[in-house]
């Protein structure tokens, strides 16, 4: 429950942030909400609205982890 939360502050303090940590917690989260979505959506599609719930995880973890593999200004 905390992963939406940890990946939000990383995001805005991105550049002075551990990018293998951002990559890492981001890939966490992408397979948490895919997975939240597949079972809320497709296996048990009369509770959808869980799976409705779960879709920041998964918007923040993308988010987190394509700023995780941008190449910085050097």
């Amino acid at each position: 429950m905390m992963t939406p939360v940890i990946l939000a502050m990383m995001t805005l303090y991105h550049p002075a942030v551990n990018r293998a940590g951002l990559r890492v917690s981001s890939f966490v989260g992408m397979m948490l909400g895919a997975v939240n979505m597949i079972i809320w959506f497709v296996v048990m599609p009369s509770a959808w609205w869980m799976g409705v719930l779960h879709i920041p995880l998964l918007a923040i973890s993308v988010y987190g982890f394509v700023l995780a593999h941008q190449r910085g200004e050097q």
